[in-house]
């Protein structure tokens, strides 16, 4: 038995020329849903690692919140040189509004983390799991 394809026709005007259009799969369209990252948080050894590489403390805020990424980040534009001394964790995802913004324009020091199952907790201290893209730990300070 052969899977269906899930490819749609598309096209930039309905009145354009029927030879130009082009088959897109589904996952090339369909929306970008971060998880709530409510009750998260980076496990402890992750973080001490991430911070000897930035030579800073592991005792420092850290912030994993993608729910209010595109409210937050004009605020950490505009403001961040008031912030107390804290981490942010941002995913690497370059389609994403705040993408930019906050890794090219703001002056910050940042480390990859690595990839793996236990990289985030839950609220009750389980592992999230594994997540399909890249993280930072970025260090914003004065």
């Amino acid at each position: 038995m052969m899977a269906a394809s899930m490819a749609y026709l598309l096209s930039s005007s309905a009145t354009a020329n029927p030879t130009k259009f082009f088959k897109a799969s589904l996952n090339n369209i369909k929306k970008c849903t971060l998880p709530s990252t409510t009750g998260w948080e980076l496990k402890r050894d992750y973080l001490l690692t991430a911070c000897r590489l930035l030579d800073s403390s592991p005792d420092l805020p850290v912030f994993v919140d993608y729910d209010h990424l595109n409210e937050n980040a004009l605020d950490i534009m505009a403001f961040y040189k008031n912030f107390q001394a804290s981490y942010v964790i941002l995913p690497d995802i370059p389609c994403a509004p705040w993408y930019q913004a906050l890794f090219f324009q703001l002056p910050h020091q940042r480390v990859q983390l690595p990839s793996a199952d236990d990289l985030f907790l839950d609220a009750s201290g389980s592992p999230v799991g594994p997540l399909p893209w890249k993280h930072y730990l970025v260090l914003l300070q004065q």
